[in-house]
């Protein structure tokens, strides 16, 4: 939860106020979604598995979108892994039973050289998704919180919140 602040203006002093906190709540919201994409990339490249360190690599900002609505602040980042692999290694596979050979119209699961000639175990599950969106997820209030404490301060507000 944001939280909210109590504000109290006077005739005198609302545009020149007005001005000055649109641009700081402007320049605070782009600092804040800045600084939670680039967390988030890397609480992502910090949860995959590291073999070659090519889906690490692959862990990038692809987009920040957002939009300042008459009483809110929509933003969209988006984190993505360019390398195909990336959903089985989070989400996991099934064993596959053996190769499917069309010629001979089945499958091979043993094969005199080889016990598991075709056969695949699976990949388990990581689940990683899950754990990181709640890191994400914590740390973006946070962030807020102190986006909102900031810009509050340029109006000579008080900023209550969770």
């Amino acid at each position: 939860m944001p939280g909210f602040f109590v504000l109290k203006v006077t005739p005198s002093n609302f545009a020149s106020r007005f001005t000055k906190v649109r641009n700081s709540y402007n320049s605070k919201s782009r600092e804040a979604i800045d600084s939670i994409a680039e967390y988030a990339k890397l609480t992502w490249q910090l949860a995959v598995p590291v073999k070659t360190g090519k889906l690490r690599n692959s862990i990038q900002v692809k987009s920040k979108k957002t939009t300042l609505g008459v009483t809110d602040l929509r933003s969209e980042i988006i984190i993505a892994s360019s390398v195909p692999y990336f959903d089985y290694i989070d989400r996991g596979t099934k064993e596959s039973p053996g190769r499917y050979v069309p010629v001979l119209g089945k499958r091979l699961t043993n094969f005199p050289d080889s016990a598991d000639f075709g056969f695949h175990p699976g990949i388990v599950a990581r689940n990683i998704t899950d754990g990181v969106q709640r890191k994400i997820e914590k740390e973006t209030g946070i962030r807020l919180n102190k986006m909102l404490r900031s810009w509050a301060s340029v109006w000579g507000a008080e900023f209550s919140g969770a």
